[in-house]
């Protein structure tokens, strides 16, 4: 298996949980059955106003036979498709019984998030990377292989703590203790074990692949930055943080041009894109002012997903002189960043 294969397989078994999780985890929500409140046969004034409210949870231990299905999904070397996972929900997501499960957790969820408690569960992906991280943590048996599983692990939780801005790039040395010590206090957390025999997924072509595998500088990771992006923004309608254009007059999407006043002229310097400074002339061109010059810069559709896209007209058509304000303002700017720095400016 080479690296690329294996990091595909690893994104698309993130996708799957990530799109399945509640589905997969909904039958195992569970409301403790409410307690008889005895007070109630007392007087009124002497009644307890405090009733113990029914603990709701997932109930899931290393005991149920669906954990060692989330380690073999997670770290086998049996494709996606191939997984007892994948084929025993292939199943499920048939299954009239198993669905009327679904529709039971899902309503035990929805309660436990109607209290706005401090702690709530959430069915997701984090959850089961949780429990499979625990399920491993626990195995007394082939340590070397063990410690090859975090890491893989983590690989998981790296590209579910993505977020998309320039602050989830920390220097390697910040990165590298922070995982190093997350390792090794998980190495450290031994007083539940298993046989030493019950190994769980044993080594293999994935694990070593992934594991032998140089990390990038940048993130202490198999994946670039960009590989990441990618993933967050395949289930997230926004522009990527770091998407720049070129301030220009060119017409690279055949859009009308517009007639600019004779102050603006494009300066040539690079900018990020932002969805809030996206003006409209008409639903379907899109614009952004040149923080350095003013120009008003086309922006192609064909980078805005329709999402944004009904935002963005959302938000201009509240206000019917946008379009107008823009221009003035291009035009100011323009002017500004003619004026010397002895003269009166308008702008701050």
């Amino acid at each position: 298996m080479t690296l690329k294969e294996a990091k595909q397989e690893l994104i698309e078994r993130y996708k799957y949980l990530y799109e399945n999780a509640i589905l997969i985890l909904a039958p195992f929500m569970y409301e403790q059955p409410q307690k008889e409140d005895k007070t109630k046969s007392k007087p009124i004034h002497q009644q307890s106003r405090l009733v113990d409210e029914p603990l709701i949870y997932l109930k899931i231990n290393r005991l149920n036979s669906i954990i060692p299905l989330f380690e073999e999904f997670l770290l086998s070397e049996r494709p996606l498709k191939q997984s007892k996972l994948y084929q025993m929900m292939k199943l499920r997501k048939k299954d009239v019984k198993y669905l009327i499960k679904v529709k039971h957790g899902l309503a035990i969820f929805t309660k436990q998030k109607q209290k706005e408690l401090f702690f709530n569960i959430k069915l997701d992906m984090k959850n089961i990377l949780d429990i499979v991280n625990t399920y491993i943590e626990e195995q007394s048996g082939d340590q070397d292989n063990k410690q090859r599983k975090i890491l893989i692990i983590n690989e998981y939780y790296k590209l579910y703590n993505y977020k998309n801005d320039s602050k989830t790039v920390t220097s390697e040395k910040e990165l590298s203790r922070y995982y190093n010590n997350l390792i090794n206090k998980r190495m450290q957390n031994r007083f539940i074990t298993r046989d030493k025999k019950d190994t769980g997924v044993k080594n293999n072509s994935f694990i070593e692949t992934i594991t032998k595998a140089l990390l990038h500088k940048e993130n202490h990771s198999i994946f670039t930055e960009k590989e990441k992006q990618n993933v967050y923004l395949y289930y997230h309608d926004e522009l990527p943080y770091n998407l720049e254009i070129k301030c220009s007059s060119k017409d690279d999407f055949h859009h009308p041009k517009l007639t600019h006043s004779k102050n603006t002229i494009p300066c040539g310097k690079k900018f990020i894109i932002k969805e809030e400074a996206i003006f409209i002339s008409s639903p379907n061109q899109y614009y952004q002012l040149c923080p350095y010059c003013g120009f008003i810069v086309n922006v192609s559709d064909k980078i805005i997903s329709d999402k944004i896209k009904v935002r963005i007209i959302k938000r201009c058509q509240k206000d019917q002189y946008l379009y107008r304000k823009m221009c003035i303002y291009s035009e100011l700017l323009s002017l500004e960043t003619k004026s010397d720095n002895k003269q009166k400016r308008l702008l701050h």
